[in-house]
């Protein structure tokens, strides 16, 4: 990636990243379907895969245990903030996603560990069946003429 490619979506990225800290509620107490209310949950999920897909793109060497590894360390403590070092670049990006996505529809924090557990038996449970998150994640965003990003200008 050439170095002004890289410094503009640097940028990008500084000016609209938001930390969790500022876009989470305290816990609600509700009992989180995912799967039941899909819909409500769909825009933050949305925008964690397309930074998963993106990143995937840009890193080819980035694996389902990579994604697996990333999603189980911010599941951890999703208001952690990881640096943009490169050990820390799938992590950052997947939070940068949950930013984006949380700018849309704030969740508490309860709704986002659910998020993240839902994330992470999907990627498990394709790994389990040797179909591939990362190979699933490519079918899917090629095969939809709509991806997500519509709506995201800047």
């Amino acid at each position: 990636m050439k170095d002004t490619t890289k410094q503009r979506i640097q940028q990008k990225i500084t000016a609209t990243y938001v930390p969790l800290r500022e876009l989470i509620f305290e816990d609600n107490g509700r009992k989180v379907n995912v799967i039941k209310n899909f819909t409500n949950y769909s825009p933050v999920l949305a925008s964690v895969e397309l930074i998963i897909y993106s990143f995937m793109k840009a890193n080819k060497n980035t694996c389902d245990p990579d994604i697996l590894k990333a999603l189980t360390r911010i599941r951890r403590n999703p208001l952690q903030e990881f640096s943009h070092s490169e050990e820390d670049a799938l992590a950052f990006a997947i939070q940068y996603g949950l930013s984006r996505g949380l700018q849309q529809k704030r969740l508490a924090i309860n709704e986002v560990h659910a998020l993240l557990d839902w994330l992470i038996h999907e990627v498990e449970g394709r790994m389990q069946k040797n179909e591939g998150y990362i190979e699933w994640l490519k079918e899917f965003m090629n095969n939809n003429p709509q991806n997500a990003v519509v709506g995201d200008k800047k």
